[in-house]
Order: structure tokens, then sequence, then C-alpha cells
């Protein structure tokens, strides 16, 4: 074994102490006992080297203390008191030789043990912490509630946690080291999965790596499940592993059935109830058309020699057959619209300012109590519309704002012009006072059958203002509300002025 240097450096230190005794005995003085200086030596040889290094620098001590002590011309002649020296100098340095290296050995023998029981200790440490992590990683991966499912290079099954004993029914023990392909694929994908491991180890690429996918896995027993699964890459010290977590979508799957049957139902629902509304709507014309016919029979029978009352009442019974009338047209436009017809429209040429004093005036007749007027900011606004269904989807408006307005509140009626660019548009703005609507449901206001929720114990189907949107968007224009709960409520139409008519 080669020596060290800590074991070198004694004997080396010993030889110079000597050289250096060697060169003062010839040129300055004679040192009479150089014991201690031997002793010191010898010592810090064992020290440093151990009991070989401590040895040799006494023996150095010993050889040159016989030279030392000798008489000039007498080989191993020497005095009795040198005699004295040289025996107190050998006894003295192979003793401390003796324990200074025994204690050096004993101490370096107590390091190395101490170090080799850190280095353990740090060792069982290291594996401890390496079995609780595994411990504690496979308590997370049985207890996950999707199957955790690995795979090596080779295809084989390295990983299988409780939940995929639960999926496919076979224990770990025997899934372990079992090809994936042949226990959880259906046959019609497994040579496809095993070209695709070949391409991904050939390539470093994977059409399923890194996505979420649906598939057909296969149960112990036979019976094929869809799963939803994702599958990583994990390069790990023993080679390249796959990792997939595989959910059961059977529940999923049914939900999503059973969703499609409701829907196929909702819909045969909702067209047999358009049928129905179709049909009622078609079926109420006839008798309010005879209905109308017999008012206008009686008021020529009457002619002038009505009384007040009996006119007044023709008069409401007239004007409530109409709002019959439009309800049920209304009713037909939404039948139209629901089974994919197109609404016509009968335009031509209308003045917007007459029939929007006409509806006011009409309203004001039948709600004598509110103050509806009407503000013009321009004489006239003239365009081609179809004006049966301007007017009906008006009096909506109207009809809401007296409604939803406290008795003898006010309703404005405003028309104006605007140009935006090479488009001019006509702007209808129906204002009332009155209890407004619930910020809440605005979103929702023009949606069939939605009311605001603050209109409980005011008569309403939740027709009207669908009806109107679809005739106001038919034209091409659009309708807009503004509102604030218990401050009114502000309905905007603008229609489109073509060049058929002038603003």
């Amino acid at each position: 074994m080669r020596p060290t240097r800590a074991q070198i450096g004694g004997p080396v230190l010993t030889a110079a102490v000597l050289i250096l005794f060697v060169v003062l005995d010839a040129t300055i003085v004679r040192i009479q006992n150089p014991a201690p200086i031997f002793l010191i030596a010898v010592t810090f040889a064992g020290y440093t080297g151990g009991l070989r290094p401590a040895l040799a620098s006494a023996l150095l001590a010993i050889v040159f203390s016989v030279y030392y002590f000798s008489v000039p011309g007498k080989l191993f002649g020497y005095s009795q008191a040198d005699e004295a020296r040289l025996v107190a100098i050998v006894i003295g340095t192979v003793t401390i030789a003796v324990m200074s290296g025994v204690l050096r050995e004993r101490l370096v023998r107590a390091e190395r043990r101490s170090a080799r029981e850190r280095l353990e200790r740090e060792r069982n440490a290291e594996r401890q912490l390496v079995s609780d992590s595994e411990t504690r990683l496979r308590a997370t991966v049985d207890v996950a509630l999707d199957a955790l499912v690995s795979m090596g290079a080779d295809g084989r099954i390295t990983e299988w946690n409780q939940s995929a004993e639960q999926m496919f029914g076979w224990p770990r023990d025997s899934a372990i080291g079992q090809e994936m392909a042949s226990t959880i694929l259906p046959e019609r994908y497994r040579e496809a999965h095993r070209a695709g491991l070949r391409r991904y180890l050939e390539t470093g690429h994977g059409r399923v790596i890194g996505r979420r996918i649906e598939i057909e896995a296969l149960h112990r027993d036979g019976h094929e499940l869809p799963i939803e699964l994702a599958i990583s890459v994990i390069q790990t010290s023993s080679g390249l592993g796959f990792t997939a977590f595989l959910r059961d979508i059977s529940a999923r799957r049914r939900l999503e059935a059973a969703q499609a049957a409701a829907l196929v139902e909702v819909q045969h629902v909702l067209r047999l109830r358009d049928e129905f509304l179709a049909a009622a709507a078609h079926d109420l014309k006839t008798p309010l058309t005879a209905l109308k016919g017999q008012l206008q029979l009686i008021r020529r029978r009457l002619g002038d020699a009505a009384a007040p009352a009996v006119a007044h009442s023709l008069d409401e019974a007239d004007r409530a057959s109409q709002r019959m009338a439009d309800l049920v047209n209304e009713l037909l436009d939404l039948a139209r619209v629901q089974s994919g017809q197109t609404i016509p429209l009968e335009r031509e040429e209308v003045d917007l300012v007459a029939l929007v004093r006409a509806v006011a005036e009409s309203a004001a007749r039948q709600a004598p109590r509110h103050e509806i007027s009407v503000d013009a900011k321009t004489p006239s606004l003239v365009g081609r519309w179809d004006p049966r269904r301007i007017e009906r989807a008006l009096t909506n408006l109207v009809s809401n704002a007296v409604k939803y307005s406290p008795s003898g509140g006010g309703v404005v009626l405003t028309t104006d012009r605007e140009q935006a660019g090479e488009q001019a548009w006509a702007v209808i703005a129906v204002r009332d006072r009155g209890i407004g609507i619930p910020a809440a449901d605005l979103p929702q206001l023009f949606t069939r059958f939605r009311r605001g929720s603050n209109v409980k114990g005011v008569d309403g189907t939740g027709i009207g203002l669908e009806a109107t949107r679809r005739s106001i968007e038919l034209h091409g224009g659009t309708i807009k509300v503004d509102s604030e709960e218990g401050a009114g409520t502000t309905m905007t139409v603008r229609l489109p002025l073509n060049g058929d008519g002038s603003g």
C-alpha cells in the first residue's frame, strides 16, 4: 500500500532534526541532551502517521544517538553518563512511538468507524425516506378515484392500482407483467396500440400522448365499458415508461343518452305545442271574423238611433275583438317561426308619425285615466313597412307602458330621425314612469313567456314583447330597453328608412 503524506512527514521531520543537530554540533554548540527534541519529533510522527512512522522516527533517533554519544575514535565507546542518556533515549523514543502510534491508529479507527456509522445512518435515512415516499405514493395511487395503469417500453403492465382492479376485474398481482393490450383493450384496438407503441419508441411522437380521449376498454369478464383516458410518458433510471389515468364514463354515457332522449321528447312536445298553437289560432280566426261582422251589422242596423251607452258598448266590443285578433295573429307568427316558415311582410308606403299618432289615440280611448301624448321631432317619417305589423308592435309597447304605470301616469311616444353614415333611421321611443323592470330580468325580457319578476297581479301572457321584437327585426330594425325599477321604462325602436320613401 502506498504510504500517505502524513506517514512520510513524521520520519522526514525527524531526519531534518537530526541533520540540524549535526550542523549545530559541527559549527556552533554541542547539545548535551537532545532527547526532548527526539521525543517531540517521534510524538509528531506517531500522531500524524501512526505506529510505523513513529517507530521509523524512533529508529532514526536511536541510530543517531548511538553515533552522537559515542566517544570519538572508539566505536560504541561511551561514558557512563552518555550510556544513561542513550538508554533513556532508546526507552523513551520507543515508548513514545508505541504510545503515539497506537493512540493515532485508535483515533483513526474511531474516526473511520464514526464516519461509517454516520454514512450508514444517512443511507438508512435515505432508504427510509424513499420507503416513506413509496408508501405515500402507493397509498395515494391506491385511493385515487381514477384507475392508474403503467406499462414499460415492452408494453407490459408495471403498475395497477385498486381503482384499476375494481374497473377491470383483474387483481394487481395477476395484472402486473401482463401485456396491457391483451389485458384491457378489445381485440379491434390491440394491433393499433402495438403499432403506436413501436412508432413512439422509434420517433418519439405519439398521437394519443398528452391528450384526453374516449375509447372502449375490456373487462376481465369480457364486457366492454366506455372510458376516458390520458397518457403521459415518464423517463426513469430503469428506462422509458407510460402512465395512463382511466375513468369509467358509463354513467356519463347513460346520462347523455337520457338527455338526448329527453331532448327528442321535448322537441316532440314543442312541435305538438306549436302545431296546437297554429291550429288554435287558425280556428279562432273564424269565430272572431264572424263576431266582428256581427258587430258591424248591429252598428248599421242601429245607425244614429243607438243610445250612447249602446254605442259605447259596441265600441268596447269592437276594440276587444280587434285585440283578440291581434293576439291570434301573434300566435300564428310564433307558430310559423317555430316551424321554420318565413313570415311574409306586406310592405307599403307608411308615414310612421301618423301611425304613431293613431296608436296613441287608440290607446288613449282605451285608457282614459292615463295621459298619452306624442312628441314628434319631425312632421313625417315615410318608409315602406308592413303597417299592420308595425301598428301591432307599437300597440304592444304602449299597452305595456299603460299596464305597468300607476293610474293617471303619463306615457310619451317620441318620433325622430337619425342619420348613421349613409343609412337613415326612424326612431320611436315609448317612455313611461311606471314600476320599471328589475336589472336581473332585462337580459331575458324579449324571451317568450318571460315577464318581469315584479309584475305579479298584472295580467299578461309573456309573448307580446317577443312578437314585437320579431316584427321589428323582420323589418331590419332593432329594439332596446332602458329601465330602472321603480322609476320607469323606455322602449326604443329603430327602423331603417329606405329609398322607397323620404323622411
